[in-house]
């Protein structure tokens, strides 16, 4: 083999080298790309399902109240109390409770405490 057929081999070698690396580029800007829609299709469900859990009737507006917990009280046990049908179901107005009281599914109602229930009422 002389310097010409090295250089050529050479030169071979780069260009398939080369290729290799702009494929690889491009999958990983193709998953980039996916999960990018992938994670704004989600975002944009969750924004939308939320909005339609807490639509309130065009005649009502949304007002909060506290409630002392009492001994064997639940957070079910209260949703189901104070459920109106203006969420779509008890569990969604649980998670509403949740979410204003900053409770996790953890954490434990504590007799004597309060908490904030929200509802709605007409005006006129």
């Amino acid at each position: 083999m002389g310097a010409m057929d090295l250089r050529k081999r050479y030169t071979q070698i780069l260009i398939q080298k080369r290729k290799r690396e702009v494929l690889k580029q491009k999958i990983i800007l193709s998953l980039l790309f996916i999960l990018t829609v992938i994670s704004l299709s989600f975002i944009i469900n969750v924004r939308s399902t939320f909005a339609k859990a807490t639509q309130a009737p065009d005649n009502n507006i949304k007002c909060y109240k506290s409630i002392t917990i009492y001994c064997g009280d639940t957070r079910t046990s209260i949703s189901k109390e104070y459920y109106t049908g203006e969420w779509d179901s008890v569990t969604s107005f649980t998670n509403e409770i949740k979410k204003i009281n900053h409770i996790s599914n953890d954490d434990y109602l504590i007799a004597g405490n309060y908490l904030t229930i929200p509802y709605y009422k007409e005006i006129h």
